[in-house]
Formats: C-alpha cells, structure tokens, sequence
C-alpha cells in the first residue's frame, strides 16, 4: 500500500511446471475455510488490512478481504496430506506451488490429487460460500507435494 519508486526485478515468473496427468484425479478433499480464518490467521504476523478490511481489499481491486496465500496453501497441503500420507506430517519432505486466484473467508476450497510415487501433484479450486453448484476458480495450480516414501492414498 502506498509504495512507491518500485522497479521491475527483470525476473519473469516461473513458467508452469507440474501439470495435472492426464486422467481424473486420483482423490479429492474439501473444506470450507471458517469465517473468521482470516483473522486468526493474522497471529502469524501478516497484519494487511488487506485480509480483514472491507475498505483496504475494495482499494486494492478485490470485492471483498481475501484470505492469506499461505493459509491457502496449507488448507490444500493439509489436504494433500489427508489423503495421501494418512495425515502423518513428518512425511512432508516439500513443496513447489504457484498462487493463481484468490479464496475469500467463507469459501469452500477443494484439493485434488494424483499420486505419482513420492511426489504428489495438487491443484486446489474454491467456490464463494454458499454456491456449491456450478464452475469453482482455480486458486493453486502447477503444485506439489514431495513425500519421503510412495503415497497411500486412504480412500
């Protein structure tokens, strides 16, 4: 907010990697984030207006606060992790995403994953709160998750 002298690093952006295979996913997981998520998030030391104020996200080109990147990101690692290592997070070894839409308080964010050995690719999709029919937008892309063994999916 209000920066100003800020120049272009000469970096472009890192060209799409991961895709999804070509076949329906292999497991799914949604979740709806809680209301006030963005709020509690805030303890992690992000304190932009941005994620809690109406009037700063509406200034900034968003209809309404959307939440942390990083919180989105571990809603669908959480996921990811659900499904595909039987929620044990010591087999969390990394992970490589890339941030393409937003998700708001309320929403309801869905992961879906395709194991591939160790490596489990990801993407997440969010629908605005009560609208559970009809298209989700895309909110994590080109992802995943790196196990320290095969994956076990628990479906």
């Amino acid at each position: 907010l209000g920066a100003t002298g800020v120049a272009a690093s000469g970096c472009e952006p890192s060209a799409p990697t991961t895709p999804p295979p070509p076949r329906a996913c292999d497991a799914s997981h949604t979740e709806c984030v809680g209301a006030q998520q963005a709020r509690l998030y805030r303890l992690s030391g992000d304190y932009n207006p941005l994620h809690i104020d109406p009037a700063a996200a509406r200034a900034q080109g968003f209809e309404s606060p959307i939440l942390h990147g990083l919180c989105t990101l571990g809603y669908a690692v959480r996921a990811v992790l659900l499904l595909c290592a039987r929620g044990d997070a010591a087999r969390f070894r990394a992970v490589r995403a890339r941030f393409v839409g937003t998700v708001s308080p309320g929403d309801f964010v869905r992961t879906r994953v395709w194991a591939e050995g160790r490596r489990v690719v990801f993407v997440a999709e969010a629908k605005g709160g009560e609208e559970q029919e009809g298209a989700s937008r895309m909110v994590i892309g080109n992802a995943y998750v790196e196990l320290d063994r095969d994956a076990e999916l628990a479906v």
